[in-house]
């Protein structure tokens, strides 16, 4: 895509040895949420999405969570279910996006455990043509 941008919170670009394939965004903070948002994104010519990435919590004790969330106009956001659990290992998470007829996706996911860093990484959309 070109004309996109992306806003990272509270998280910063890894080392290459971090990340599911090389390096993938980590928690800046324990148990500061984490976020990363893309768009805007054309998707108009399209009917369905399904949304990926890989996620570790890091750890498995205490809070941790990752949520997928979409908006049309960048501000309000939507939560998408997802088949999010956690691990101590890069687990790959998968959300269906509804139809939208719609020029502007933004995507956001957050992330964050409570007592160490989480992880972030391949996050890929898919679309479906009309």
């Amino acid at each position: 895509y070109s004309g996109v941008s992306y806003t990272i919170s509270q998280a910063k670009q890894s080392k290459n040895t971090v990340g599911q394939k090389n390096s993938g965004l980590s928690q800046g903070s324990n148990n500061v949420e984490a976020s990363f948002i893309v768009g805007p994104l054309s998707v108009a010519q399209y009917e369905r999405f399904c949304v990926s990435y890989y996620w570790k919590a890091g750890s498995t004790r205490g809070t941790y969570y990752t949520k997928l969330y979409y908006s049309i106009d960048g501000t309000n956001y939507t939560e998408v279910s997802t088949n999010a659990k956690g691990a101590t290992t890069f687990v790959e998470v998968n959300g269906e996006l509804p139809s939208l007829d719609n020029d502007n996706l933004y995507l956001k996911i957050i992330f964050c455990t409570s007592n160490t860093q989480a992880v972030i990484d391949e996050v890929k959309l898919y679309g479906y043509s009309k």
